[in-house]
Parts: C-alpha cells; sequence; structure tokens
C-alpha cells in the first residue's frame, strides 16, 4: 500500500513538472524566434532592383491640384533600390533644366543631384522614406531672377516589389536563380530602355529648339528707331518698381543702353533684350504697347512710342507678361534713361 502511494506521488510530480516545462517554453519561442523576423522584414520592406514608377508634383497649399512645376517635369520616373536606400530620378521637359538651379526635400541637408543635357536634365532625390508624399524645396532661376517654391511631390510605389513577394515567389533556391537571371536582364534592357529614351527626348528637344528659333526668328516691319541715322543713345538701368534705389531682378536680360529717335511730335524708344526674351508674353511701358518687335531667339528688341514730357521725365514703368518655369507671371520694374 505505501508502494503505491509512492508510486502515485512520483506520476503526480513527473506531470507537474512536464507541465511547468511546456508552459515556460512556449514564451520563449514567441520572444526569441518571432521577434526578429518582424523587425527584419520591417527594415526591408522593397526587394532591390530598378522600377519604372509614376510621380507628380502637387501644390502645396492643395495636393488635389498640380503644381505649376509639373508641366516641366516627367512623370514617369525611376526609382533604384539597393541595401534599403532609395534613389528616384526624375527628368525635365519644355527645356526646365535651365530653370531649376537645385531642389531637395524639405528638412534634408542633402540637396538633389542635377546633370544637365542641355537644356534639360536629370534630378536624383535619395528619398528618406516609403511615405509616397515629400515636400520639395525648389529654387529656381527665371527670367525675372532667383525664385523659392515649395510643392509635394508624389511618388505611386504600387510596382516596386516588396520582400515578401520576393520571398513568396523564391520557392526554390533554381526558382531563385532563374529570378535574378530574368532580373539582371530586366535591368539591362531597362538600362537600354532609358538610354533610347533619354536619345529620343534630347533629339525631341533639340527639334522643339530649332523649331522654337525659326518660329521666333520673326520680325516685325522695321521702325525708325531701329535706324541710327539722327538717333540718341542714352543709359538704361532696371529698377524695382517699388524701391528705384535698388536693380531689379530683371536688370540682366536688358541691354545697358536704349536708342531715342524723334517721331514727329513724339519719340521712339528701343529696349534691346540681350537673353530671356523667349519668357515675354508680352511687355508694355508707360502703359503702351509695343509699336514694332523683333525677336530672334532668346534676344529682340522692343519699341515704344513716348512723348516729350516722359522722355525728359527719363524713367517709366515695365510691365511684363511672363511664361515661366512656375506658370504664367506678372511683374513691374522701372526703366531709368536719364538725359545727357
Amino acid at each position: 500500500m505505501l508502494t503505491n502511494r509512492r508510486l502515485v506521488y512520483h506520476l503526480i510530480q513527473a506531470i507537474m513538472a512536464a507541465t511547468l516545462t511546456v508552459g515556460i517554453a512556449a514564451p520563449a519561442v514567441v520572444t526569441l524566434g518571432t521577434t526578429p523576423l518582424v523587425a527584419k522584414a520591417a527594415d526591408q520592406k522593397y526587394q532591390d532592383g530598378t522600377y519604372d514608377v509614376q510621380t507628380s508634383f502637387k501644390k502645396q497649399d492643395d495636393q488635389n491640384q498640380d503644381s505649376l512645376a509639373q508641366g516641366f517635369l516627367n512623370k514617369g520616373a525611376t526609382l533604384v533600390v539597393e541595401n534599403g536606400k532609395l534613389q528616384l530620378k526624375i527628368t525635365t521637359t519644355n527645356d526646365g533644366g535651365k530653370y531649376i538651379k537645385d531642389m531637395k526635400v524639405d528638412g534634408q541637408t542633402e540637396y538633389a543631384t542635377i546633370d544637365h543635357d542641355g537644356n534639360n536634365a536629370t534630378i536624383t532625390f535619395t528619398l528618406p522614406n516609403t511615405s509616397g508624399s515629400y515636400l520639395i524645396d525648389m529654387n529656381l532661376n527665371t527670367p525675372m531672377g532667383a525664385m523659392s517654391q515649395k510643392a509635394y511631390l508624389k511618388v505611386d510605389f504600387s510596382t516596386v516589389k516588396t520582400q515578401a513577394t520576393a520571398s513568396s515567389s523564391s520557392s526554390s533556391a533554381a526558382s531563385s536563380a532563374s529570378s535574378a537571371s530574368a532580373s539582371a536582364a530586366s535591368s539591362s534592357s531597362s538600362s537600354a530602355k532609358s538610354a533610347t529614351a533619354s536619345s529620343s527626348a534630347t533629339s525631341s528637344s533639340t527639334q522643339a529648339s530649332s523649331t522654337k528659333a525659326s518660329s521666333n526668328t520673326s520680325t516685325t516691319q522695321p521702325s525708325s528707331a531701329t535706324n541710327t541715322d539722327n538717333a540718341e543713345t542714352r543709359v538704361l538701368s532696371i529698377m524695382k518698381s517699388s524701391d528705384p534705389t535698388q536693380q531689379s531682378a530683371s536688370a540682366g536680360f536688358f541691354a545697358k543702353q536704349v536708342t531715342i529717335k524723334q517721331d514727329g511730335n513724339d519719340y521712339l524708344i528701343t529696349f534691346t533684350l540681350s537673353s530671356g526674351n523667349g519668357y515675354i508674353k508680352s511687355m508694355t511701358f508707360n502703359g503702351e504697347q509695343p509699336t514694332a518687335t523683333t525677336a530672334n531667339g532668346d534676344t529682340g528688341t522692343y519699341t515704344y512710342k513716348v512723348s516729350a514730357a516722359v522722355l525728359a521725365k527719363g524713367s517709366a514703368t515695365l510691365a511684363f507678361a511672363l511664361q515661366t518655369p512656375l506658370g504664367a507671371m506678372n511683374e513691374t520694374a522701372l526703366a531709368v534713361f536719364p538725359g545727357k
């Protein structure tokens, strides 16, 4: 009888020990085995590779509307993923490259790399995360001087393969090797395609520039003001209309003198643009439209009829209607041409 009791006692002890062992071991598997796998998946969200993605630039104050900068940036872009680093390459269009001074993701110290190709460029951003929405700081050079703007860059990551997708598709070593080979071939094809597209874009840009230059090389009936016989020249300064003591940002686009010639009781004054003419939709002087203009690519002349009183005053307002990388703009400046 005592022997049976001892046997029962030992059986109970054995069962309790087994229960405690199972209870301790189960949490240990979850804590030590599961947690690192989850962290690793989060750190490597996207599979290394080169992807074609769609982008857009939206207004800072209304992300439902395209930014004016969108007209000078292609929506199709290339995303390169390597060891968790994301690099986005966007190309410009419509000669947008010549307007861009620098760009960067807001809050970052690293500026985008800008590789110019004539009047266009390839802009490479290092994206800080995979949110798909980034506020971009832009410093631009426009016909009227330097300007700073902000816009939201939106990136569609739907075409980018995640690590989960890559893991499920790689069921064996053989299929993984095949996938790597296909990826390399795709990357090579993508590079060739990008080179062809770049060459095509450059060719198109050159043809467009030639066409634009050809169309702009049109001259209205020449005015007598462009005839230097009996003409007077005066030194020209372009000053800020809001503060005539400071030079306007547009001064660099004008020649440093004007030509003046008498026309009956009035006078004809001719301004020469040494650059920036392609941005000007219209330009008035003292509230009047020009009587004659000439254009030759980025340069041109504008001739206006003015009264003797305006000539004696030696200054009047220039008003510009411009088409810039940021869209249509209206600016004013004060033309100062004192008499001798």
